[in-house]
């Protein structure tokens, strides 16, 4: 059987975010604990006592591991406590990320080596301080249903293979290019307190590191937030939140009460938004977090995100704050030009652009016929791409000449399939669109005056005239043979039989329950059984 990478090309020119749900692996650490002065290299100024290890000032210098080295590619979870006196201290595993450490607490980081090396902390010169309690564990992602949810970063040219917060898998993620315009996502300077104040690196956020922030509000009455200033526009706005003393936020503009959604960070409801307000959604993504989302229009540019009691529908509501300590946590702000939310996109300083995912998948690389198939499509699609005609699927020459299509026509609310032969269209079908909230399933067939299509089990046209588009050398997936027109959403499946099955067998086709020639499966199921009679 061939492998996903074996099969597809993938490129995505920038890194992209996705949720896993993943395990980990043994304890990688000896003697993490410090229990004995044994199984670290010691620097100048280090010295392992008490069940510590502590380093004096006066000299830069190493912590390393003598029993781990990381392996390239591999991702680890790192956890550690650390008091402080003075300077700072770093973590490194290989040629992984290295984050400086310059206050004391517990940690934890995610490294990801890319060269060899051994796992080490180096104090700087001025350091004076203690470690313990280190941990290292590798993180295996792709866990059906036995895992928990972790926000990672996929690498350049790296596929999403995506899961929701029970360990359901969703598919392979595709998304068009987008670009987050707030430039600190993570509430450094550029963001505005009012009644309210932020205390940065209290908390384990999604991707489990101890980055989140507390959004404190004060004992004034009057409505508590933080807020940011962009170009004027219509904006997907969304942030990652988790209830503490206080359980609710609002997402809103300045526009009073015509603009605002409203979210409960306890049971994990949308209750309320402003009639401007479209496709408000709070999604679950593990250990109390959700990521709350809303298509806002900014009028003036600024974008609020403000604590509420979790009951409370007005607008920027006022209420005396009971601490200057409690408060709600934040994470990963994001205000993206467009319809509906996609995947965050970190930023540090200026704004990001996560590029555009291309799949596609070369015939000559499975049992493809020019003279007849059929195909079998299980996908969602979370929004219809802004770009004309998204496609779900193009088989093709390399151009519109020769052509097996699955696409969203503009401003329309359907699915059309179609095929082209020698530059003429000989099969078209308009289609109701599927609810883009659940999975669907599509089936279309092909040979020289006979096609047809269907829909979620229901054959939904034949067509008895027509010749076959010849040439074909690739499927693109959610996007156009160009690499344009790129749909969002996840795929879950993609079946291909090199014969043209009765359309009796299309209800086959939907479950799947075939043994197709190729068969992508991006949801983690194993989903096909022999059905004896579709080949030849």
């Amino acid at each position: 059987m061939s492998t996903f990478n074996e099969l597809i090309d993938f490129t995505r020119s920038t890194t992209g975010t996705y949720l896993d749900s993943v395990v980990y692996g043994p304890e990688l650490v000896t003697n993490g604990t410090f229990n004995t002065d044994s199984d670290w290299a010691k620097g100048t100024g280090w010295a392992i006592s008490g069940g510590t290890a502590s380093k004096t000032a006066g000299t830069g210098s190493s912590l390393v591991s003598t029993t781990l080295n990381g392996t390239i590619g591999k991702s680890y979870l790192l956890t550690f406590d650390l008091t402080l006196s003075a300077g700072v201290i770093n973590s490194t595993l290989g040629a992984a990320v290295t984050p400086v450490y310059n206050s004391s607490g517990s940690y934890a980081k995610i490294l990801k080596p890319t060269t060899t090396g051994a796992f080490q902390f180096y104090g700087s010169a001025a350091f004076a301080g203690s470690i313990d309690n280190v941990s290292v564990k590798e993180i295996i992602g792709g866990q059906v249903s036995a895992g928990t949810p972790l926000l990672r970063t996929a690498a350049i040219n790296e596929p999403r293979l995506e899961y929701d917060a029970s360990g359901n898998p969703l598919g392979l993620l595709i998304e068009e290019a987008r670009t987050n315009v707030v430039t600190q996502s993570n509430f450094s300077s550029t963001w505005n307190m009012q009644n309210a104040s932020i205390t940065k690196n209290l908390g384990t956020s999604p991707d489990k590191s101890n980055n989140a922030v507390k959004l404190n509000v004060n004992t004034t009455s009057a409505y508590h937030g933080i807020y940011n200033n962009v170009a004027g526009g219509t904006y997907a706005v969304s942030v990652f939140a988790k209830a503490g003393e206080y359980s609710g936020i609002q997402l809103t503009g300045t526009n009073a009460t015509q603009d605002h959604a409203c979210f409960n960070l306890v049971d994990g409801t949308a209750y309320h938004t402003g009639s401007n307000v479209l496709n408000a959604n709070i999604q679950d993504v593990g250990d109390g977090w959700y990521r709350c989302s809303a298509v806002i229009p900014l009028t003036n540019g600024l974008v609020y995100i403000a604590v509420t009691d979790g009951v409370s529908t007005s607008w920027l509501p006022s209420f005396v704050g009971s601490s200057n300590t409690d408060g709600i946590y934040i994470y990963g702000a994001q205000v993206e030009s467009g319809s509906f939310p996609t995947s965050y996109i970190p930023t540090s300083g200026s704004t990001v652009t996560r590029t555009k995912d291309i799949a596609r998948l070369p015939v000559e690389r499975f049992a493809y016929s020019q003279a007849q198939g059929s195909i079998v499509f299980y996908a969602d699609v979370f929004s219809q791409g802004q770009d004309a005609t998204p496609r779900l699927y193009e088989f093709s020459d390399g151009s519109n000449n020769n052509a097996i299509r699955l696409y969203n026509p503009p401003a329309v609310d359907r699915l059309t399939a179609d095929v082209r032969s020698g530059g003429v269209s000989v099969f078209a079908d308009n289609m109701d669109s599927p609810d883009f909230n659940e999975p669907f399933k599509i089936f279309q067939t092909y040979k020289v005056n006979d096609f047809s299509v269907g829909f979620n089990g229901k054959l939904e046209q034949n067509d008895i005239s027509g010749a076959v588009p010849i040439g074909i050398v690739r499927i693109n997936l959610f996007s156009k043979h160009s690499g344009s027109n790129v749909n969002n959403g996840h795929i879950k499946q993609i079946q291909y039989f090199p014969k043209r099955l009765s359309n009796e067998e299309l209800e086959l086709l939907t479950q799947p329950s075939a043994s197709p020639t190729m068969n992508l499966t991006f949801d983690g199921q194993a989903t096909s059984t022999l059905v004896e009679g579709l080949h030849d």
